[in-house]
């Protein structure tokens, strides 16, 4: 059958450049949630690295468990559909840091030396939305609805043990001046939306193969999302 509609958004901003001067003006006055101003005077080295360590460990989980979990006949569905999950979360999380260009907690931070805040240059500007937090939450529900659907026997205690990691990812990236609890909020709605939602979906594609969406990496300097709908 033919196509009938594709719609691509893309995104090509021009990514600003971090400078001294930049840092400088920053003021916690400006910060919009009054939540998010504690932020600012969190630092925490320890919790950057298990921030990285647990943030990198959770989302191979699911890679793992799989063999475990699925029968021979659909393991290849499952890793089909956790490739699928884990590309359009990254896909929309890199979308959304292109366009918001939001300046993460520790630029606030008089704790934190110019020169470790100049360290990592533009990627001080991704504070919104959480990638690791978003990514662990996609792994965590993911797997539990995975797990569900394969008729485990303890889907209560594993649903409760992959969140509370997800949630501590959550809290580290916190605790390291990384990202404003807006940043992580958000981040564990979208991932824990895409990790329900891909393999609800990949059911209802097995009857209708009509709607399909890929994220889109064209350079460094654009992503995007591509739809497909055919009838």
């Amino acid at each position: 059958m033919a196509t009938n509609a594709v719609a691509r958004f893309v995104l090509e901003p021009q990514k600003p450049t971090l400078s001294v001067a930049d840092i400088s003006n920053l003021k916690t006055s400006d910060i919009y949630f009054g939540i998010d101003v504690s932020a600012t005077n969190q630092k925490s080295i320890a919790a950057l690295d298990w921030s990285n360590a647990i943030g990198i460990g959770l989302p191979l989980v699911p890679a793992i468990a799989i063999p475990m979990l699925a029968k021979r006949r659909n393991m290849w569905t499952l890793y089909t559909m956790y490739v699928e999950a884990f590309a359009v979360n990254l896909g929309i999380n890199e979308i959304v840091k292109d366009a918001v260009n939001r300046p993460r907690p520790l630029l606030y931070n008089p704790n934190y030396s110019l020169a470790f805040k100049m360290e990592n240059g533009n990627d001080n500007l991704k504070s919104f939305y959480s990638e690791h937090t978003s990514n662990a939450f996609m792994a965590a529900v993911f797997l539990s609805k995975v797990y569900a659907d394969l008729g485990g026997k303890h889907k209560k205690l594993i649903t409760a043990l992959t969140l509370t990691t997800a949630a501590s990812v959550g809290y580290l990236r916190y605790a390291s001046g990384k990202h404003f609890p807006t940043d992580l909020i958000t981040g564990a709605i979208i991932g824990s939306g895409i990790g329900y939602l891909i393999p609800v979906l990949h059911k209802q594609s097995e009857k209708n193969k009509n709607i399909s969406m890929l994220p889109v990496f064209y350079n460094s300097m654009a992503t995007g999302i591509y739809f497909c709908y055919r009838f």
